[in-house]
């Protein structure tokens, strides 16, 4: 739990993780940061905690309360209540031609403007889906997470320590900035030192 403690400052280094998709990024007046579709100042995560899952709300960056974990259980819990009549359910007379889900991209804009964010979005675009009721659940489940990686992105900060800047750079295919060391080795190094 150090990685989370402290604040971001202004001119800091931060590491932005969405989805599991980690980004190293300098908090200034500059730089932005990318919360789903929306491009945000980085400035305003200046004041927020290490750790923190932060949302776009009216064009701002703020701290959502929930922990990353609790964002993407929603929609494990939404599949999982599915599970009962499993047996009866399989995906072999499910066929992709694109008139399974009623709800277009005008239609999701306008739930947009009504107000309605990640979660409730995902919930009426599976609602829409004329197959989602017949998909087992762990198809159902895999639906969930790749439509709310879409509309409900968890970005959360993460303070830049020694290992996470390796995973950093190892998961963007930049090993020759830290000469090709993981994070194994970087804590044997430590621990030997």
């Amino acid at each position: 739990r150090e990685a989370m403690a402290g604040c971001v400052k202004a001119g800091q280094w931060v590491i932005v993780s969405t989805n599991g998709e980690k980004r190293l990024l300098k908090v200034d007046a500059a730089s932005r940061v990318y919360v789903g579709k929306d491009r945000l100042p980085a400035i305003g995560l200046v004041g927020m905690p290490f750790g923190a899952v932060v949302t776009a709300e009216n064009g701002a960056v703020c701290v959502d309360d929930r922990l990353a974990e609790d964002v993407s259980g929603v929609f494990a819990e939404w599949a999982s209540a599915a599970e009962g009549d499993e047996e009866k359910r399989t995906n072999k007379d499910l066929f992709d031609d694109g008139k399974a889900q009623a709800l277009g991209q005008a239609e999701i804009a306008k739930l947009r403007a009504q107000g309605l964010q990640g979660e409730e979005i995902v919930r009426e675009i599976a609602q829409n889906s004329a197959t989602f009721e017949s998909k087992t659940a762990f198809s159902q489940h895999k639906y969930l997470k790749k439509k709310a990686k879409k509309y409900t992105p968890v970005v959360q900060l993460v303070k830049p320590t020694p290992t996470e800047l390796c995973e950093v750079y190892a998961q963007s295919g930049k090993l020759d900035k830290i000469h090709e060391l993981r994070a194994d080795s970087l804590a044997l190094l430590i621990a030997r030192s």
